[in-house]
């Protein structure tokens, strides 16, 4: 049984705790304890520890968020693997769009993590909620995209193919959005626990994973946006080979081999950054008095 949150506020009216209430520092159970004293565990003041209720309560389903967002990537690794080699043998055969299974997979894979990494915190700019619109528009848009082309991947119009390149062209994009938008949240919390890894180290990792995607992301829809002007005007010049060649080298050079290179180490270094979180948001809430080295925001 936990202590009241409401209760933590009066802490002037009650003089004692009565119910089971874990110190946040050492977990000792400080019921019958007066509310002004400290742990006899580890000294850690008790005011500190009631102040502390109301993350105790948000804790479990950002770890199960944190959790989510770590079987999230590894199956979109292993998914993205395993989907393209069945669609090599059997679904060319069937005619389904792989690219717009993709999008629907990942948008699918990722809402879970997204609704319980951004469950409301008081923590000032550095509430995890504050990011939940962003992350939810994202996936949105990624869902919507997946389906648009798998709808107009049967039709032969003209609509119908603009359609089609332009899913292609944004799918991607929206789904390195939503990578970047749903680390947020594990950045954001890192003042908030004790001990964890220094917040400039999880945000360029964060980063550096959104580069990654995103860079090719963006230079794919060039390309195919080239080709939705191509099909507008027959005189155009078709596909990426046709684009200007300082263009595509530029492309080549800051969006395509960078990202490609980047993209398998900075996803495995996010998944030791999750697995990280996960651990330290299994122990003490707070630090223990001498043992205290919080990150600045």
């Amino acid at each position: 049984m936990s202590v009241d949150i409401t209760a933590a506020s009066t802490a002037d009216q009650v003089p004692a705790i009565d119910t089971d209430f874990a110190c946040a520092a050492c977990g000792y159970n400080l019921r019958g304890l007066s509310r002004e004293s400290a742990c006899p565990e580890c000294g850690t003041p008790i005011a500190r520890s009631l102040a502390a209720a109301p993350m105790l309560v948000w804790r479990p389903g950002f770890r199960l968020g944190v959790f989510a967002l770590a079987a999230a990537l590894a199956v979109l690794k292993l998914g993205e693997w395993l989907l393209l080699i069945y669609f090599r043998f059997v679904f060319r055969r069937l005619q389904i769009n792989d690219e717009g299974v993709m999008m629907v997979f990942q948008a699918a894979t990722l809402f879970p993590a997204a609704l319980w990494l951004t469950r409301p915190l008081t923590l000032g700019r550095n509430d995890p909620a504050r990011r939940r619109r962003v992350i939810l528009i994202s996936l949105t848009a990624l869902f919507i995209l997946g389906w648009s082309t798998l709808v107009t991947y049967f039709s032969y119009s003209h609509r119908a193919t603009v359609l089609l390149l332009s899913g292609y062209a944004l799918g991607p994009i929206a789904f390195a959005i939503c990578i970047v938008a749903i680390l947020g949240p594990v950045v954001d919390v890192t003042v908030a626990i004790p001990n964890p890894l220094p917040r400039i180290i999880v945000q360029a990792v964060r980063w550096l994973l959104g580069y990654a995607l995103l860079g090719p992301a963006l230079a794919n829809a060039v390309v195919m946006f080239s080709r939705v002007s191509y099909i507008r005007g027959a005189n155009q010049p078709f596909g990426m080979y046709m684009i200007d060649p300082m263009l595509r080298r530029w492309m080549a050079n800051w969006l395509w081999f960078p990202g490609n290179r980047l993209a398998g180490p900075t996803w495995l270094a996010a998944l030791v950054v999750l697995a990280h979180t996960f651990y330290r948001l299994s122990g003490p809430l707070i630090a223990a008095p001498g043992e205290e080295r919080l990150p600045r925001a």
